[in-house]
């Protein structure tokens, strides 16, 4: 039974067959490399998802520079060698890995330093909010004055910036994911997908070149500290709850009306651009959506303490979204792919939140179950 439910045996087994029918070396070493930084990677994300969701902005920080170094690195590579489906089983294995192990650490550093959900108001920060950013203002500033850069100083301040957006909304959608209020969800994953979009077509416009590291990075920590200090009073201001669904009785109703709502952005898309590239479009369509339902069920698997859970959520996750990458890698970013990937990653999400909410009543998966 425990080969049945631990998906980390199977797509062990699916390396171990790649690796010995191919006997080129390179391969084995660009396997092994993967699994280190995907694995590297997964732990890194882990620890940030839980921590903008805690009451460390320490804690929080520290994580979103590792998050952004790692995934910048892991997608860099994957990029170039225009993430072939032969190393899809390498990546899934190592993030399914490393999402258990960021998870479990995550958990003993909370306890350590008492991070919890819900912060005291009381409770001294090591790192306030607003000295925090003003200290990574003053690192923008001085890579725009001081570091050479291939980019321009404006280009620097806008990558900067669309980074913020990208990660602030970010920081509000994981919180959002993690309740249960529909609306606050949709909007939250529309403007971070959006803004996603932009980041992806600019980084692979120019080949992921290092240059964009820093001033992505910069803009990144900031958005997430900061969509973490005002998404708690906007979750609050909403009367969002995270367990609500778990308690009693009470249905788990569909969000029929914004779905709906949010659907409407294909239809403009079908004004403006007519049925051109309409196989490649609705592939996308599709992508984009198996990818925000896996990162809704996910994102909430790694707040909720149930390791069987999140093993599986994060194969499904990292699968579709390195499928997802793969189908963008190939073919040039242009305007035309904007409404189906923001379209289908806002109706995903929300039917992400949906099935998880009924998943974790299932297994009774709570936001801040005990630490063993």
């Amino acid at each position: 039974m425990r080969y049945i439910s631990d998906p980390l045996y199977f797509l062990g087994a699916i390396i171990l067959l790649q690796v010995g029918l191919n006997p080129d070396t390179t391969f084995w070493y660009g396997v092994l490399f993967l699994v280190l930084i995907a694995y590297v990677q997964n732990v890194s994300y882990g620890l940030q998802s839980r921590a903008g969701t805690r009451s460390s902005n320490a804690f929080h920080a520290f994580t979103a520079v590792l998050a952004s170094l790692v995934f910048f690195v892991t997608l860099r590579y994957l990029y170039r060698d225009q993430m072939s489906l032969m190393l899809l089983p390498t990546y899934m294995f190592a993030t399914v890995f490393g999402s258990l192990h960021g998870n479990i650490v995550s958990r003993r550093i909370e306890k350590l330093i008492g991070a919890g959900s819900e912060a005291p108001k009381d409770q001294p920060q090591l790192m306030r909010f607003w000295p925090s950013l003003v200290i990574l203002l003053v690192v923008l500033v001085l890579q725009i004055i001081f570091v050479q850069s291939s980019l321009t100083p404006w280009m620097i301040a806008g990558l900067a910036l669309l980074a913020l957006v990208d990660n602030f909304s970010f920081a509000v959608l994981r919180l959002a994911r993690s309740s249960d209020n529909y609306w606050f969800h949709g909007c939250a994953a529309l403007l971070q997908t959006g803004a996603k979009f932009l980041g992806l077509a600019i980084m692979f416009n120019y080949e992921m070149n290092w240059a964009l590291f820093l001033p992505t990075t910069t803009g990144g920590v900031m958005g997430s500290l900061t969509g973490q200090y005002f998404a708690r009073s906007i979750s609050d201001k909403i009367n969002a709850k995270f367990d609500f669904h778990i308690v009693g009785d009470k249905n788990i109703e569909w969000p029929v009306l914004q779905i709906a709502v949010f659907s409407l952005g294909m239809v403009i898309h079908g004004l403006i651009f007519g049925q051109n590239n309409f196989v490649n479009v609705m592939l996308l369509l599709g992508y984009a959506f198996g990818q925000s339902v896996s990162f809704a069920i996910v994102s909430r698997a790694r707040q909720r303490n149930h390791d069987t859970y999140l093993m599986w959520a994060s194969m499904f996750s990292n699968g579709v979204w390195y499928l997802t990458m793969h189908q963008l890698a190939l073919k040039n970013i242009t305007p035309d792919k904007i409404a189906p990937y923001v379209v289908g990653g806002v109706v995903g999400s929300l039917v992400g939140q949906n099935v998880a909410m009924h998943v974790e009543k299932k297994i009774n998966a709570r936001m801040d179950a005990a630490i063993k």
